[in-house]
């Protein structure tokens, strides 16, 4: 039929009562393959959820498999790196005291010798006397032939200190160590 305005092929014009058949019938079929549409997606999904809740079970086992595995081997490396540790210090440890031992059967043999050492500590004492009463006779020449004296200075009284005087060595005045720099300069830049 053509549009009396565009002068187009329009539609077909169906009355109200095949209009009424053509829907009941397009809705029949639509019911139909919706029904039919719903059981065939119910039924996948029950697949689908069956096949995916056994294979997501066995990843997660696998997961949890991997995950204790790895903690074992961590576990294995820590236990390896312990016993080596230990292994190491049970190896110095026998070495020492096989050297403690050898140590002993070495001193065993010899004979004891407290007596040897107490009169060697006596003489080394009466050395270290001797050599103390030269250097205080050399200690006294030396003041008496270069007349080293203290000059200044005063006694500590009643809980005060005293006061340091000057060293004095054949009438010359020795420099206290910090006045050494000071107449140096001194000399220098006159």
């Amino acid at each position: 039929m053509e549009c009396k305005n565009c002068e187009l092929r329009q539609r077909q014009y169906y009355c109200a009562i095949c209009l009424k058949n053509h829907l009941r019938d397009f809705r029949l079929q639509t019911h139909h393959f919706s029904s039919d549409r719903d059981e065939h997606v119910a039924r996948a999904f029950r697949a689908f959820k069956s096949i995916e809740s056994s294979h997501l079970q066995t990843r997660a086992e696998i997961a949890r498999a991997n995950r204790s595995l790895e903690q074992l081997v961590d576990g294995l490396a820590k236990v390896r790196r312990d016993c080596e540790s230990k292994r190491d210090r049970l190896r110095t440890l026998r070495e020492a005291l096989a050297q403690r031992r050898r140590t002993l059967n070495a001193a065993r043999l010899f004979p004891p010798q407290s007596q040897t050492l107490s009169k060697e500590s006596q003489e080394l004492s009466v050395l270290s006397q001797t050599i103390a009463r030269a250097r205080s006779g050399l200690v006294q020449e030396l003041v008496e032939v270069f007349h080293v004296v203290e000059v200044g200075g005063r006694p500590a009284v009643g809980g005060r200190p005293g006061s340091k005087g000057e060293w004095t060595i054949g009438g010359l005045v020795l420099p206290v160590p910090g006045d050494v720099r000071r107449t140096l300069q001194v000399l220098t830049t006159s």
